[in-house]
């Protein structure tokens, strides 16, 4: 067995019900509706489990079943909170639930301007995502006005003519162009991660997160004239 696959065995046994493949969608929504307030953790290792094996309806349910107990306990806004909505959210792009997509990562674009300001950077990929989830609904204007957003946030912070600045709006040729280049990046992902851990991953994506943080720090210090 696949260690993705081991770990959700795992979740499984501790959720009561291991003669049954873990793997299935079915079998890990039923799980998920018996949990309580002391499953949510092993909710959250169960949508990290199957987002590895994109078994994308069993993440989604998963991470959702988590959701209201980190917002309790943390609040709405809290990092870890907007983390799994922004899981929920790329669940249901996959599985081209791109209505709820769209409002996830509205819902969540709000969370961000809260938590952070409605300019702050960290609103970026979200916007960017909410006008690929637009585009896929083929709502071009209100694609176009999320991208606008993401412009002008850089604009403001880097400079019009920086190339963190540019964006590029795509239209309905693009479509099947887009959707082969998520098939590729996926099976991409897949491989590059082959043999890595859950905890590994986690622990590369983080410290890519710190280098970023630092290396906008370094990028305000330095002088215009530099």
């Amino acid at each position: 067995m696949a260690p993705c696959r081991h770990r959700v065995a795992a979740t499984a046994d501790m959720l009561g019900t291991p003669d049954v493949p873990a793997y299935q969608e079915a079998c890990l929504a039923a799980r998920l509706t018996r949990l309580r307030v002391l499953g949510w953790p092993l909710a959250l290792r169960l949508a990290q489990a199957c987002a590895q094996l994109e078994q994308w309806p069993a993440a989604e349910a998963a991470y959702l079943r988590a959701l209201p107990y980190t917002e309790e306990k943390h609040g709405m806004t809290d990092r870890r909170v907007l983390e799994l909505w922004e899981h929920v959210a790329a669940a249901r792009l996959r599985q081209q639930k791109y209505a709820a997509a769209a409002a996830d990562y509205a819902h969540l674009l709000s969370m961000q301007g809260v938590l952070h300001g409605r300019d702050a950077v960290e609103l970026i990929p979200t916007a960017e995502a909410l006008a690929k989830a637009h585009v896929f609904l083929r709502d071009f204007g209100a694609a176009k006005a999320e991208l606008t957003r993401a412009h002008e946030i850089a604009a403001a912070r880097y400079g019009k003519d920086d190339r963190r600045t540019k964006r590029i709006f795509l239209t309905r040729k693009a479509l099947p162009l887009i959707e082969k280049i998520d098939a590729i990046a996926e099976q991409t992902r897949i491989e590059m991660l082959e043999g890595l851990s859950e905890a590994q991953v986690d622990q590369f994506c983080e410290c890519l997160r710190v280098m970023e943080r630092n290396g906008l720090e370094i990028s305000e210090k330095v002088p215009e004239s530099a």
